[in-house]
């Protein structure tokens, strides 16, 4: 099980995630931005994105949870919730 990151190092691995999968540039990426108008993700391609974070990360988060994620900076309270102790 991976262990508890830093809130900056989830910033800089959810940044460089987005980046990949959305092909932009990562320093482009702010902790308003919307996940869907600003940064382009569709209900689909974020529902791939959240199950390939809960991966990469070893954490479950509930479906109901993500759909309530806006913006960057709520992405990142989410995990950080979710995280193991």
């Amino acid at each position: 099980m991976p262990s508890r990151q830093t809130r900056l190092e989830l910033e800089g691995l959810v940044r460089q995630a987005i980046a990949e999968k959305l092909q932009i540039d990562p320093d482009g990426i702010r902790l308003d931005d919307d996940v869907i108008d600003d940064l382009g993700f569709d209900s689909l391609a974020l529902a791939e994105f959240t199950m390939q974070l809960e991966l990469r990360l070893g954490i479950t988060v509930p479906g109901t949870e993500w759909l309530d994620v806006i913006t960057l900076s709520e992405l990142l309270d989410l995990i950080e919730r979710h995280q193991p102790a």
